[in-house]
């Protein structure tokens, strides 16, 4: 069961009016939301010079992967060279 309940009509304008300063406000310039937005971009900023972004890490995870299989490969190559040679086959 939906239940209206009808409000005076100024007090509805009084109360958009106040919602409408206070966003108002909100998204004013001034030099205080300026220097707020700096340091909020410095502060994320400064936070990667202590550490790794997910994509760094991904990026030293696959380099890791590729060192390991290069070390395969080049195993298996001089395994593959080493009879070969000896026994030539």
């Amino acid at each position: 069961m939906i239940c209206y309940v009808k409000i005076d009509r100024n007090l509805f304008e009084t109360t958009l009016n106040k919602l409408n300063e206070f966003y108002a406000d909100a998204e004013a310039l001034s030099a205080r939301t300026y220097c707020e937005n700096c340091f909020a971009c410095l502060t994320a900023y400064i936070i990667y010079l202590c550490m790794d972004t997910h994509y760094e890490k991904v990026l030293s995870a696959d380099s890791v992967f590729l060192c390991c299989l290069h070390l395969q490969v080049s195993f298996i190559k001089q395994v593959i060279k080493h009879c070969f040679i000896n026994f030539k086959i």
